[in-house]
């Protein structure tokens, strides 16, 4: 069986080539070729924002002043998500909640904890480049497929068109 991202770009390559509505062979090429060059855009687009968050990621891991700041601006949020809720100092018992986890199931010294703290404001930090990666990836795959259907919509009327002519 294929990989999902090989069906998923050379999918509506061969569809296209395959179609019966889509006319003469010329106009198969040509959708073809459309399909294929949306497909390779979108793809390139999505390789440079998993890229950035990727990087993100790996600096906020690798500098500490980083993963402060990345912990100070999720603490943020989470007050102002608890805000909404009701919830006063949100942030505060997830931070508790995480630190009593540890504590309780594990039996750490006083290094060790100090790391798996660190863990958990790098972790913030990942979190936080992810939840503002998700939605662009989000859009550029309802785009892709929004043009997807553009696309095989113009070359169906095109060789509808050619067909009453």
């Amino acid at each position: 069986m294929t990989n999902f991202a090989i069906q998923s770009t050379v999918g509506p390559v061969i569809s296209s080539l395959a179609s019966k509505d889509k006319g003469t062979m010329g106009n198969k090429v040509d959708c073809a070729g459309a399909q294929l060059k949306n497909n390779v855009v979108t793809g390139l687009q999505a390789g440079a924002v998993a890229a950035g968050a990727a990087g993100g990621v790996y600096g906020v891991a690798k500098n500490a002043k980083l993963a402060r700041g990345a912990a100070k601006v999720f603490d943020s949020i989470m007050n102002g998500f608890g805000k909404l809720i009701g919830e006063k100092d949100f942030a505060q018992k997830i931070n508790n909640l995480a630190k009593n986890l540890v504590k309780d199931n594990a039996n750490f010294g006083p290094e060790m904890l100090k790391k798996v703290t660190d863990a958990i404001r790098k972790s913030k930090g990942a979190l936080l480049v992810a939840a503002a990666t998700l939605p662009i990836l989000s859009y550029i795959s309802h785009k892709h497929s929004y043009k997807m259907g553009q696309i095989d919509q113009k070359y169906t009327d095109k060789a509808q068109l050619q067909k009453t002519l």
